[in-house]
């Protein structure tokens, strides 16, 4: 299926007609098979391991990030491309950090919920490291 037009409608029908096709397009690219798609935690921590020896490799070995807040979505919301998120937040980059340093430092335990904070702090580094 070829992605629809990014033409701009002229009319409302056009829009209407324009909506539905794009609406259809994103269902169909959203929702590729009926199976769940599941991640090998071995799998993703390798790829993360790799990643970290490619910037270590580039003299990459601590990285600056001026900015520190940063909208976040409720998790009810991110996952619906369907309608626009209301449920805005804003999340803090130095909380984050500080919460992942606890569990380095022994203060708090590793838990799963603890990837929330890892999460904006590592796609802050992909988007300072692009090359």
């Amino acid at each position: 299926m070829q992605v629809p037009s990014v033409d701009s409608p002229s009319s409302t029908a056009e829009y209407v007609t324009y909506s539905a096709r794009l609406t259809h397009f994103v269902k169909l690219r959203i929702k590729i098979s009926e199976d769940d798609m599941i991640i090998e935690l071995n799998k993703l921590q390798h790829a993360i391991q790799c990643i970290f020896e490619h910037l270590s490799e580039r003299g990459v070995d601590s990285v600056e990030i001026s900015e520190d807040f940063y909208w976040n979505i409720n998790c009810d919301e991110v996952y619906d491309p369907m309608k626009s998120p209301s449920d805005l937040d804003l999340g803090q980059l130095s909380d984050d950090w500080n919460r992942l340093l606890s569990i380095v430092n022994g203060d708090n335990p590793a838990l799963g919920y603890s990837l929330v904070w890892a999460a904006p702090i590592l796609r802050r580094i992909g988007e300072l490291n692009v090359r």
